[in-house]
């Protein structure tokens, strides 16, 4: 949908949209990544979305439910997933040191906020917000079950030894990463992050 769809597209009550969806979604974004889902407040993301309260619930519904879409645009321009990294290299060890150098670059990227929205934006949350909790550790638990799977195709093709633990080197991966988002968001530099990232694949079982 392009810009000047969107600029009329309708609310659910079937009254055109005073802004454009794409630039408020994307300003809605940046602050959900930047303070986190419980501390952004209405307030706030009406006036970073230059919108009206009832602009916000007209067209979102309410606050987690501009949260889902918000997290959806945020899956669908990310145009790299695990399995990409995997399907696109010769051999396995070198898949993951692509894909660990990916994301060592990509939590430090000027255009947005440090870190990565999935692992920071509900480390918080009151029991009222556990669904949104509850959707991103699902999601991050998915993320985690597509690394063993690879491991566990990597030692099926002999490039990893027989006797590797297949969850427990997906859990150390998975772990690695999530605490690289939190040093990124403490300022450590795209390079040191490179360097933890070259670092980790010393955890990578030799064969033979």
């Amino acid at each position: 949908m392009d810009n000047d769809t969107c600029s009329t597209a309708t609310n659910k009550r079937g009254r055109p949209l005073a802004f454009d969806r794409d630039t408020a979604l994307a300003q809605a974004k940046h602050l959900f990544w930047e303070l986190g889902y419980e501390a952004t407040s209405i307030n706030d993301l009406t006036q970073a979305m230059g919108i009206s309260p009832s602009s916000l619930y007209g067209a979102f519904g309410n606050k987690a439910n501009l949260f889902q879409e918000v997290l959806q645009n945020y899956k669908d321009s990310n145009p790299y997933s695990i399995s990409d990294f995997f399907e696109s290299h010769s051999d396995y060890r070198s898949a993951m040191a692509a894909y660990l150098q990916h994301i060592a670059m990509q939590l430090t990227q000027p255009d947005h906020p440090l870190g990565c929205m999935v692992t920071s934006a509900t480390i918080n949350c009151k029991p009222a917000s556990n669904e949104i909790a509850e959707q991103l550790m699902q999601q991050r638990t998915q993320q985690r079950t597509i690394l063993q799977h690879k491991i566990e195709q990597a030692i099926a093709a002999q490039q990893l030894p027989a006797k590797t633990d297949a969850g427990q080197l997906a859990n150390t991966y998975s772990a690695l990463i999530h605490g690289m988002t939190i040093l990124a968001r403490d300022g450590v530099t795209q390079d040191e992050l490179l360097q933890i990232s070259a670092t980790a694949m010393q955890l990578w079982p030799q064969t033979g």
